[in-house]
């Protein structure tokens, strides 16, 4: 057999490759998406996805390749900086800026060199900072969509062709779309695995195809691919395809593929038992014997034993033994630099002259512990660089790593910025033999260059070990050091890490004592998105503190002005809103003598906010300061505050029922949240589109837009995402008569936002609304009256208040809680011309108040004012265009009339039903219009008697239950009647039967006839 092997053959993967391939076909075809190659080390991972790579290259597709490294201090991005360059560089600066489009300024953060090759590239709106990451990975994305779904014209083929001679990660695009490869996953930073999910999210449709691979032993919950594959299948964004050791038969295959030869049959059986199948240590153990002159091919061989070294470590280190010195000199050096290291670098730290490097270099990769990638060199296996690194030792190690420092700041001393990440992690490592001052100022450096392309999690590595190694008697430096470590891991979604080292910094600040870093510090706290509908009481103390530190220093003007803005917006929600009002217009008035314009902007909207509360009657007001904020927007050409502007005149004009100027808002905000691409203005932007969608009665668009916002939202992480998708789709499938098949979905979400607050009272009566409707009376019942014993306020000043209690009014109604209706009447009854505003929390528009007056009116018996609240109701509804509120307040008024028994009712009730009628019909809501339609056959079956009379706890519903039983309908006749499920009747009957003491129906019949129950059976019932 032959004593040189060649090169190892792809066996064993055929039906992967197969797969992978249906997946590149559905991609050219318009499908793209996500497939992750997972396995042990060894198993063939990146040999599979090199035959990928080929045969996509082969069918005309391009092909961008990016791997992350086992190195200490890559910088963030990587394997999208590798596959992004490769393609930048090839293309001509007109295909260039085609594909860049508005991310163009985005793109050039994570390669300068962009703005070399198209050197008027405009630069980006500016942005807050919590915006910067989205967008990138938004500009990212457009970007690799853009080459997905391009064809590339003759001068572009040309260039690409020249460079195909140079580098196999770009291939000329045909009409075969985009394979993205990213190899190595495990090892990747979390940046880059969040622009993966971020990306996935916007496969659907698409001619790009990401194909990666990780290994399935180093991962622990605490690794960062762990959660976003986590999130990839939660999502079902990626499909997994998993690589198993390879059989007897294809290792032998693979044995014959190195040596030219078959191997003896006992021969491979006893390799592919010693290796497990695993095709890097079958590689491995079959150079070994070769070397050691062995004849595979004789099946004595395998009789006469091998010596065969304990481990595949133990046979990397018997082949490196073999090697010169020079040679393994030179891999010491390359397994301190990391995969991917130049020849430049090599030489730099090794201090070797070019021609024995070359030759070391030359025998490394001959032998096969070294490999080309490019322009630069990888060790043939990461076990090949691990065996290496630990033969070293310490003293040694740290030599060479301070040896790479200073070599890196010699070769890219002119532009250290993009390699500050690994000279950092150089000096750090080390250890005794750099300077102490030179460690420290690399990390700051490194961390501050991360945070410069909004890789939080990288920066806060470095600001953390660069407190880890300054001295304690250095305070103002730990400060400013906590300080920007507090706001990475804010800023990275760490929430309470983050709130830790601010209060670590906290600290700090009262020690020095120092006012101004101790205002710092609160605001930075203040500065990580807004979460909706709650108050953060350890910022809003923090803020106090600072603003009373702040009286009579120097820079009390400006930052006194920020501090007060925010702690007012802070404060937007706090049960005591009047004050939050008074410091709004205090912060207000600061900023302007500051003329600080960020804190007017802040405290604007603050005021702005805190207006919407129910001591401000007056809707202009509102609305005043909202032009205010316009105003100033179109003075200073601030796109941000221009965004902020119309969101705040999209609440007013709901709030007073003006549909057009709603319209005309929405829309104007939807195009510049587009231009901006931040995701908290898209994400509110859709989440109105949607609600108005349901207004309007578009059931179809609201359905789409409600799963599109949820979708947008996603990647702001934020609790409120979930909680506004779970009011508008319940508001929906309540709309559709389909809110049974909510009823799993509704559980899941109310174990989780069910919470003892008033900030979430909202979802808390949805949620009684909802169990009555599916017939858990009494668990509504218990739940209404466990608020009520809360003493939940009613008047204090939350979010939405008014949809809180439009919500309520409904559930009094239900449950015929009396009562509380009258409580809620005399509370509600000052706010009848205005329409509740949808915060974030539901965004769910409820309609007129003058409605829910009038529920509450009915529940009462007071049918003079309930008549007059819902005729207000249908003109308000009316002018909006509210059409399915519009059909709800047309039965709802039809009902009250039939109720009335007055002179003229019955006639005016047949004309309301018959008009809510024609318009659910039209708008599709046949569970509504069957039930008006039964309403018309026999009006009495909507002559639920005011709350007064029902007897013996029975709710509207069930005395409706009860007639149509008592006329003898089957439980599957009843719920067509009603268009609920058999289920949901069998529940009202259970309760029924429980509430007026029987136990069968022959016995509730009697009792529906002896109290007037009975009903006539609809003729909607076949």
């Amino acid at each position: 057999m032959a004593s040189r092997l060649g090169k190892a053959p792809f066996v064993g993967r055929a039906h992967e490759l197969t797969v992978l391939t249906g997946y590149l076909d559905a991609a050219a075809a318009g499908a793209g998406g996500v497939a992750l190659v997972c396995g042990e080390p060894g198993i063939g991972k990146t040999r599979l996805l090199a035959e990928l790579a080929a045969r996509a290259r082969a069918t005309g597709a391009t092909v961008l390749t990016g791997r992350a490294y086992d190195t200490e201090g890559m910088p963030p991005y990587v394997p999208f900086v590798e596959a992004l360059r490769a393609q930048v560089r090839t293309a001509s600066p007109e295909r260039l800026r085609v594909h860049l489009g508005r991310g163009a300024s985005d793109l050039a953060l994570l390669i300068p060199e962009l703005r070399e090759l198209v050197p008027d590239l405009p630069p980006g709106p500016p942005l807050d900072s919590e915006h910067q990451r989205y967008r990138l990975f938004e500009s990212v994305t457009d970007y690799l969509l853009a080459v997905a779904g391009s064809v590339l014209g003759e001068r572009d083929s040309g260039a690409i062709a020249d460079a195909a001679t140079d580098s196999d990660s770009f291939t000329p695009a045909g009409g075969r779309g985009l394979l993205l490869v990213l190899d190595d996953l495990h090892w990747a930073d979390r940046s880059s695995l969040l622009l993966l999910l971020h990306l996935a999210r916007r496969l659907a449709g698409t001619r790009l195809l990401v194909v990666g691979a990780y290994r399935t032993t180093d991962l622990d919950r605490a690794h960062p691919l762990t959660e976003v594959l986590a999130g990839l299948r939660r999502e079902r964004l990626a499909e997994r395809l998993p690589l198993a050791s390879l059989s007897r038969d294809q290792a032998g295959a693979l044995i014959a593929g190195l040596c030219g030869a078959p191997a003896a049959p006992a021969v491979v059986d006893a390799i592919a038992h010693e290796t497990a199948g695993n095709a890097f240590f079958v590689e491995e153990l079959v150079r070994h014997l070769i070397t050691e002159g062995h004849d595979l091919a004789d099946p004595r061989s395998a009789a006469g034993g091998w010596g065969i070294p304990d481990g595949v470590r133990e046979v990397i280190g018997r082949r490196l033994s073999r090697l010169s010195a020079t040679a393994n000199q030179i891999l010491q050096i390359g397994a301190i630099l990391g995969d991917g290291f130049t020849f430049d670098l090599l030489q730099g730290t090794s201090v070797m002259d070019s021609t024995p490097l070359e030759d070391a270099l030359d025998e490394a990769l001959n032998a096969g512990m070294l490999r080309e990638d490019g322009e630069r060199y990888a060790f043939g296996h990461a076990l090949i660089r691990q065996t290496v690194l630990d033969d070293l030792r310490l003293p040694r190690r740290q030599r060479l790593h301070l040896q790479a420092a200073t070599a890196i700041e010699a070769l890219y001393g002119r532009n250290l910025d993009p390699h500050l990440s690994e000279l950092a992690s150089h000096y750090r490592l080390a250890g005794a033999a750099a300077d102490p001052d030179k460690v420290i100022d690399t990390c700051r450096r490194a961390g501050e260059a991360a945070v410069a392309t909004v890789a939080w999690e990288e920066a806060a590595t470095h600001f953390e070990t660069t407190l880890g190694l300054l001295p304690s008697h250095q305070p103002i430096e730990r400060l400013e050091l906590l300080l920007a470590l507090g706001a990475a891991q804010m800023k990275a979604g760490d929430r309470p890490r983050g709130k830790e080292t601010l209060q670590r910094a906290a600290a700090v600040a009262r020690r020095l004592p120092s006012p101004e870093h101790l205002a710092r510090v609160a605001l930075t706290l203040g500065g990580a998105e807004i979460e909706p509908s709650i108050t953060d009481t350890l910022l809003v103390d923090l803020l106090r503190e600072a603003r009373d530190a702040l009286i009579d220093t120097e820079n009390e003007g400006v930052l006194h002005a920020r501090v007060l803005a925010r702690l007012a917006l802070e404060l937007r929600l706090d049960e005591m809103r009047a004050g939050s009002t008074a410091l709004a217009e205090e912060a207000v008035v600061a900023a302007r003598q500051a003329s600080d314009l960020p804190a007017l902007v802040v405290a604007l909207g603050a005021l702005s906010n805190t207006l919407m509360g129910p001591q401000h009657t007056d809707i202009h007001e509102q609305r005043a300061v909202a032009d205010t904020m316009m105003q100033l927007a179109r003075e200073t050409g601030d796109a941000n505050l221009t965004v902020q502007s119309h969101i705040h005149l999209i609440y007013s004009h709901t709030k007073s029922g003006d549909v057009a100027a709603l319209d005309a808002e929405l829309a104007a905000c939807a195009r510049l949240a587009s231009e901006l691409r931040q995701p908290y203005y898209q994400w509110l932007t859709a989440l109105y589109q949607a609600m108005r969608a349901l207004l309007a009665g578009d059931l179809v668009e609201a359905e789409r837009l409600i799963f599109h916002a949820r979708a947008v939202g996603q990647s702001m992480e934020s609790q409120a995402v979930e909680r506004a998708f779970a009011m508008q789709i319940l508001a929906l499938r309540r709309e559709q008569g389909r809110l049974g098949e909510c009823e799993t979905e509704f559980s899941r979400f109310d174990a989780v936002h069910y919470l003892p607050s008033w900030r979430f009272t909202q979802w808390r009566f949805a949620a009684i609304l909802f169990l009555h409707e599916l017939g858990r009376v009494d668990e509504a019942r218990r739940r209404f009256e466990s608020l009520i014993a809360l003493g939940y306020p009613v008047v204090e000043g939350q979010g939405g208040w008014l949809g809180v209690l439009a919500s309520r009014a409904e559930v009094c109604a239900a449950l015929n809680q009396v009562e509380h209706a009258a409580e809620l009447y005399d509370i509600m009854l000052p706010h009848a011309d205005r329409v509740p505003w949808p915060d974030p929390v539901c965004c769910v528009c409820l309609g007129s108040v003058a409605r829910y007056l009038g529920i509450l009116a009915t529940t009462l018996g007071r049918w003079d004012a309930a008549h007059e609240h819902f005729e207000q109701a249908i003109a308000v509804h009316e002018r909006m265009g509210a059409r399915p509120l519009l059909a709800h307040t047309l039965r709802d008024h039809a009902a009250m009339l039939l109720a009335r028994h007055g002179r003229g009712d019955l006639h005016l009730a047949r004309q309301q039903l018959a008009r809510a009628l024609h318009l659910y019909t039209e708008l599709g809501m046949t569970h509504h219009a069957a039930r008006v339609h039964a309403l018309l056959v026999d009006p009495s079956l909507a002559v639920a008697p005011p709350a007064s009379a029902i007897r013996d706890g029975l709710t509207p519903r069930e005395v409706e239950v009860l007639g149509l039983l008592a006329a003898g309908l089957s439980n599957r006749e009843i719920a067509a009647a009603l268009v609920v499920s058999v289920r949901t009747v069998g529940r009202h009957v259970d309760n029924i039967y429980g509430k007026i003491g029987v136990h069968e129906r022959g016995k509730a019949r009697q009792y529906a006839h002896a109290h007037g129950l009975i009903a006539s059976v609809p003729a909607v019932v076949v």
